[in-house]
């Protein structure tokens, strides 16, 4: 035995010697990671704005105090206009530098050169387009007074840019290697036409519909796209005095294409909420205005709030990054907000090409394409050689499309389609248009600033200190020459002849608009403008009229209502749809198990409300979820449900016609030929795989502990480093919500990625015209695109709880709130 012991100790010796060994390796590199972190931190924090103190910015005619408040909302103070647009352009560039640096490279068709491979699709369909060519079309024209306020804004990005490099940058830079340019005038219109984009058309509504065709036929395919529902609320009855004239980064492609709206779906998924009650319904007796503008969530926000005065300009409210002056906001008299129309100011037009490709039939002619050779620089990779071909209707479009799907198998490739767009002539002044808002005084100066408004189109709602209210639908609408059923934009159309061409646009004075209407207040939810009376064709695609309805009747509720009354509304949950569409669930399911009949009892009792705390809300929507894939994929396919799905307003208005009709033939599932299906058997069984689906996310809590924000996360992803992992938790932001795509608070869950919510309000204001600091606002995540800034993602919980900040109006209140005073000097 004391052989063995003594054989034994010199062994635990070493094992002794290894594990301190071993220990102090570990700490070792413990210190090490640690300093590397203490430095990383350290050398990103460089880069964080200063907000506090003097600094030099050549290119200003006399100082600018910027008084940052403990929001972190700017309050940009000049002795001119230009320098205090100089002053936005110099504190976005501080605040959102990433942001802006990759929404302009959106525009040119740049991303591969800064992310890689996987952004190829996307610069070949931008490229394509052919946004860029058209904003330096654009600012090239534009006239001397806008010109020379934009291109002061341009001058004050360009100040904060000198000297920067490394450390100076936002980390994104460091960490994707991307090198920064000077700003010109171009980089600001292009994203001014990629807001277009996400809001001004429907060419994947043309494809859409033309597929579902060839896929279902005429008639089913118009079961599925249908019209707005006749006699629902629109903006303008005539009885209210409107609507007549008068690497990692692989995963990024997909993710850019969802921040770019280059995908189907991108309509449906957005949309706002405006609306002004006039002096004899406010409790203030002058008008309130309320505005929650919807797009898509991302970190940082699209949106970013200021105050901006200089010389004759004063206003308030929220910019968007890369943009001059206020887009929705107040001034000293005057106050407005916008929802999107969504008029169709889009056309494909199917081209003959000739043998070559270098020609296309018009009239019987051959006329020649314009040809422009072009290359997209990849990161880490070869250039790739890109051709162009644009018709008299614009580029054609199928070339990039078919490019992009070459690889798949299972995606045909597209005719020749050429392109016609309104954002794509060769002048638009609607970046005049937005300046000029922001010096009006009254109803004539502010429909005359609309004047020059291109696109997108939007519904503005307008109020002034005078006690006056108004609504005005500006932008150029196509007026087509052909009567058939495509000439109005709902599937491609012949290109050949002069059959389908445009041939104007509605004149501006018979644009949809009224003035103090009798009712006392005007509500705009993306619903319908106006009905059949009016003379010109806007739309056929219209958000479904849940929201519309809502909002009308809790202003028409109560005959006097205050601020706090305008906050109710942007907060109500209150689901409309879910109000249509569950009695017809209920009535056509019978439960068989215990576990069923609880969820039955819920849902009866149910109020409708989508609270976050609600267990009947998740149920519901769930069941809707998992109802509208068995129903419609069989014979759709799963590519083309993918498409579909996206299309909210399309789904939202078609399911529920189809479930009425108990043996709808789109119920049976085609692919079980032995049996068929009918709705009921449908609505049951999504009903069992809406509970599986819950229990497990649920993590097997009892049904009657079943939260709606359990599983319906609003999703503020950063882009693009939300594709990466290991940086998503650092960068993106998410927050439980309530909510559904019908509600006021507006909270639809992505078609992709149940149950998340990925578009919303992400922007509210409401305005007290008898009062300017006491209006509110909110803005989510955060001010800053910094992620160790303390206002990166601060305002989010108090967005989710549907709360606010100050908008503060004038020096004194700015400086009442101060966190800090900047001067930049000459």
């Amino acid at each position: 035995m004391a052989t063995s012991a003594s054989a034994a100790r010199p062994k635990r010796s070493k094992l002794r010697r290894g594990l301190r060994i071993l220990v102090w390796l570990v700490a070792i590199l413990l210190i090490i990671a640690l300093l590397a972190a203490a430095g990383g931190y350290v050398y990103l924090r460089q880069s964080l704005p200063e907000t506090a103190g003097t600094l030099k910015a050549p290119g200003l005619a006399a100082p600018v105090d910027v008084v940052r408040d403990s929001d972190g909302v700017p309050h940009i103070y000049a002795q001119n206009e230009n320098d205090a647009l100089f002053g936005l352009g110099y504190v976005h560039a501080q605040d959102r530098l990433w942001q802006m640096e990759l929404q302009r490279r959106i525009g040119r068709g740049t991303i591969a050169e800064a992310l890689g491979d996987a952004a190829v699709p996307t610069d070949r369909f931008l490229r394509t387009l052919g946004v860029y060519r058209a904003a330096q079309s654009a600012y090239a024209a534009l006239k001397p007074a806008p010109k020379a306020l934009l291109d002061a804004y341009v001058n004050g990005i360009n100040a904060f840019l000198q000297g920067k490099s490394g450390s100076d940058l936002p980390p994104e830079f460091t960490l994707t290697g991307t090198k920064l340019e000077p700003w010109n005038g171009a980089d600001v219109l292009v994203w001014a036409k990629m807001m277009s984009w996400d809001l001004g058309g429907n060419y994947t509504s043309e494809l859409l519909r033309a597929d579902l065709i060839a896929q279902v036929g005429p008639e089913r395919a118009a079961q599925l796209t249908p019209d707005y529902p006749d006699g629902s609320t629109v903006i303008l009855p005539p009885a209210a005095g409107g609507s007549a004239p008068t690497s990692e980064l692989l995963a990024l492609a997909d993710y850019i294409e969802a921040q770019t709206g280059l995908g189907a779906g991108i309509i449906g998924g957005t949309g706002s909420n405006n609306w002004v009650i006039s002096g004899a319904k406010s409790a203030t007796g002058k008008p309130l205005l309320a505005n929650d503008p919807h797009l898509g969530f991302r970190t940082p926000a699209i949106w970013y709030m200021a105050e901006l005065q200089g010389g004759a300009l004063h206003a308030v409210g929220a910019t968007i990054p890369g943009l001059p002056g206020i887009v929705i906001g107040h001034n000293e008299r005057v106050a407005w907000g916008v929802t999107n129309v969504g008029p169709d100011v889009q056309d494909l037009y199917r081209e003959k090409v000739d043998a070559t490709g270098t020609s296309v039939e018009y009239n019987g002619q051959q006329v020649p394409l314009q040809i422009i050779n072009d290359t997209i620089k990849v990161k880490d990779a070869a250039d790739i050689p890109l051709t162009i071909r644009i018709s008299r209707h614009g580029p054609l479009i199928s070339d990039a499309l078919n490019a992009n799907n070459a690889a798949e198998t299972d995606v045909p490739q597209r005719e020749a389609l050429a392109f016609r767009w309104t954002a794509l002539d060769p002048t638009d002044d609607t970046m005049e248009a937005f300046i000029n808002l922001n010096f009006a005084q009254n109803w004539d100066d502010f429909k005359n600033a609309l004047r020059t408004y291109i696109a997108p189109s939007q519904s503005f709602v307008y109020a002034d200190v005078d006690g006056n209210i108004g609504y005005f639908a500006p932008g150029n609408i196509p007026i087509r020459a052909g009567t058939t059923a495509g000439s109005e934009g709902l599937v491609p159309v012949e290109g050949w002849t002069d059959a389908n061409e445009w041939t104007g646009f509605i004149p501006f004075d018979e644009l949809p608009q009224a003035f103090n209407p009798a009712q006392g207040f005007i509500a705009t939810a993306n619903n319908k403008v106006v009905g059949p009376e009016y003379p010109y064709f806007i739309s056929h695609e219209w958000a479904p009229p849940f929201r519309a309805e809502r909002i009308t009747a809790l202003l028409k509720a109560k005959n006097t209502l205050s601020m706090d009354d305008m906050a109710a509304i942007q907060a109500d949950q209150h689901s409309l749809y879910a109000e249509k569409m569950l009695p017809l669930l209920l009535q056509n399911t019978t439960p068989t198990t215990d576990q069923q009949r609880e969820a039955i009892a819920l849902l009866q009792t149910w109020d409708y409300v989508a609270n976050g705390d609600s267990a009947p809300a998740a149920i519901f929507e769930a069941w809707t979820y998992h109802l509208s894939v068995p129903v419609l994929s069989d014979e759709l396919g799963e590519r083309m449900m993918k498409t579909y799905a996206g299309r909210r307003s399309f789904l939202d208005q078609a399911l529920p016609a189809i479930l009425a009709n108990p043996n709808d033939p789109w119920c049976d599932n085609v692919q079980t030929k032995a049996k068929t299906e009918d709705c009921p058997t449908q609505i049951s069984t999504a009903f069992q795989a809406a509970l599986d689906d819950l229990t497990t996310r649920m993590g097997g809590k009892p049904l009657a502990q079943w939260r709606w924000d359990t599983v319906h996360i609003a999703e503020f992803a950063h882009n693009p480093l939300d594709a990466i992992a290991p940086l998503r938790g650092f960068f993106s932001n998410a927050v439980p919500n309530g909510g559904d795509g019908s509600t006021v608070n507006v909270a639809a869950i992505s078609a992709s990625a149940p149950f998340d919510q990925v578009h919303g309000p992400i922007y509210r204001h409401i305005i007290n015209v008898a009062d300017w600091n006491d209006s509110r606002m909110i803005n989510a995540p955060g001010q800053s695109g910094h992620v160790l800034s303390g206002h990166y993602n601060d305002l989010l919980e108090k967005w989710q709880r549907v709360e606010y900040i100050p908008m503060r109006w004038g020096r004194p209140a700015a400086d009442g709130a101060s966190a800090g005073v900047l001067r930049l000097e000459p």
